[in-house]
């Protein structure tokens, strides 16, 4: 699992999680496991990936949340929301919106896949350095 393509703009990032599933015989993952669940179940299935972002003042959101992020139910934000998805078994791409843009300071990404014995993990990004990195985006049209 690796986070890569990262890009600045104003209002937030984006960023992709690139995901590789072990071929394991007689198991088949369904396509981008931290997407789909029955999500009426009290429990998360070991196979869904978790993943979330916190902002340097303690703001965050994760992907088992982001349709209530986007539907304004977490007015405090950030916004961790699912865009363009590519891949096939055991390889998949899952890219992701992060807004509003993150105050300085560090931003960590935390990523955790139990099935796979992936413990919780993080990354610590910039936040100053994506603001200088979104001033340096262009406007193509408005």
């Amino acid at each position: 699992m690796a986070f890569d393509r990262f890009i600045a703009f104003p209002e937030g990032f984006e960023f992709t999680l690139l995901v590789w599933s072990p071929n394991e015989p007689g198991r088949t993952l369904p396509p981008f496991p931290h997407w789909y669940w029955d999500r009426s179940s009290p429990e998360i299935p070991p196979d869904v990936i978790r993943l979330g972002v916190t902002y340097p003042d303690g703001r965050r959101a994760t992907n088992l949340n982001w349709l209530a992020d986007v539907q304004g139910l977490n007015r405090e934000g950030p916004v961790l929301y699912p865009l363009d998805e590519a891949g096939w078994q055991p390889h998949w791409e899952q890219e992701y919106w992060v807004g509003p843009s993150p105050p300085p300071g560090p931003v960590s990404l935390v990523v955790e896949w139990p099935a796979h014995h992936i413990a919780e993990t993080s990354v610590e990004l910039d936040g100053a350095a994506i603001h200088v990195a979104a001033a340096e985006a262009d406007v193509v049209w408005s």
